[in-house]
């Protein structure tokens, strides 16, 4: 038996007495009566013990949460010639659901209603105006990171998009880069794409950057690369190959310091299908 669930079972006694005041028998365990005082102490202890129980059962929890350097901190080298994260959703072990080792909905920005891996692929489906993606357990420092690359295609459903990002706190709000595909307004057989920079603050979003948009075919595989130059942190947004902008972040000198969240995930306010595949974030060499 694990730490976890030792915890659980001392807090569910706890909070039994702390309902129950005592008086209970679970087979050979006799609680005997306590007074209200006691009764309260009892249930606040439970409920502490449970929740430490969950904590302590999900340790890729806290992994999502990017550290704040403070000072000189020590970054690791990664092996240039393993990928930091590489999926290409063909392991038939993981149909109908997704790789637990690699994705994580634990600290979601949004609720998962959908994701399944079909088909070499990875199906997101947000219903009903909820959307729904992953994160990825494993973060990284911004000098490890030389590039993302993935594919992406969008339905020609409802209203919404799909969209990937590299997101990290600093000290204005939370800062990401992203790319997204969203349907357009303006045509029927065709949607929009492109990369942009922001910064979200007490929820109020602020745009620093973005790139033309594009318009792309749907329900066609695009490929999407975001390449980051760790020296300058200027970040170079490809589609298909072609290179359709870059910029540096006006919080470059503060970013290079920092470590990355990756996640993907659809938007909408009434129904959308994407896919994503061949995700693989390749290290500095």
């Amino acid at each position: 038996m694990d730490v976890s669930a030792i915890i659980a079972i001392i807090g569910g006694i706890a909070l039994l007495v702390g309902v129950f005041g005592g008086g209970v028998q679970l087979e050979k365990l006799v609680i005997p009566p306590i007074n209200s005082t006691l009764r309260i102490v009892s249930f606040v202890i439970g409920v502490i013990l449970i929740i430490g129980a969950v904590i302590v059962s999900k340790p890729e929890f806290l992994n999502l949460i990017p550290a704040e350097p403070s000072g000189s901190i020590t970054v690791p080298s990664p092996n240039p010639n393993k990928p930091l994260l590489s999926d290409n959703f063909d392991n038939s072990a993981y149909d109908g659901k997704y790789d637990t080792s690699l994705w994580t909905c634990d600290i979601c920005a949004f609720e998962p209603q959908l994701v399944t891996q079909n088909d070499s692929s990875l199906r997101l489906d947000g219903k009903n105006g909820k959307g729904g993606g992953l994160v990825a357990i494993k973060t990284w420092h911004a000098s490890q990171v030389s590039y993302a690359q993935w594919r992406m295609k969008l339905q020609n459903t409802d209203n919404g998009g799909i969209i990937l990002f590299f997101n990290t706190d600093i000290a204005s709000g939370i800062w990401s880069t992203n790319c997204f595909m969203q349907r357009s307004n303006l045509s029927t057989t065709q949607a929009t794409f492109a990369c942009s920079s922001d910064i979200n603050a007490s929820g109020q979003g602020t745009a620093e950057y973005s790139t033309q948009s594009i318009a792309v075919n749907y329900d066609e595989w695009h490929t999407i690369k975001m390449e980051l130059i760790p020296e300058t942190f200027k970040i170079r947004y490809f589609l298909d190959d072609q290179l359709i902008g870059e910029n540096i972040p006006v919080n470059a000198d503060e970013l290079k310091n920092k470590v990355l969240r990756f996640a993907f995930g659809v938007y909408t306010d009434t129904n959308i299908t994407g896919y994503i595949d061949d995700v693989i974030v390749q290290p500095v060499k």
